[in-house]
């Protein structure tokens, strides 16, 4: 199993759609990606003083099912991203052994 992180920097000046993200992005990664799971740590708002808008782990059965889901989706997730964040995303990929 893996797990990919991806992380919504906080900076000034940038904006990010708590509700969108949830409501929109989480269910197009969920219908594209099919990861087993995933769990979005978020700032609560706007004011928060979070280093992070959100923060979201989203686990895979291996990272063939990660990478090969990305490869066909990419250019509709990147495209989507856009609609709630101008923030760059940071991905950092994981193995987890039980």
């Amino acid at each position: 199993m893996i797990q990919v992180l991806a992380l919504y920097p906080r900076i000034d000046g940038k904006k990010f759609n708590y509700d969108y993200y949830k409501n929109q992005h989480i269910q197009l990664i969920t219908d594209t990606l099919h990861p087993t799971s995933i769990d979005i740590s978020e700032a609560l708002n706007q004011e928060n003083t979070s280093p992070y808008f959100a923060i979201t782990h989203i686990f895979f059965e291996s990272w063939e099912h990660f990478v090969n889901g990305y490869r066909k989706n990419a250019k509709e997730l990147e495209k989507n991203r856009l609609k709630f964040t101008d923030t760059t995303v940071i991905i950092q990929t994981s193995e987890i052994n039980a």
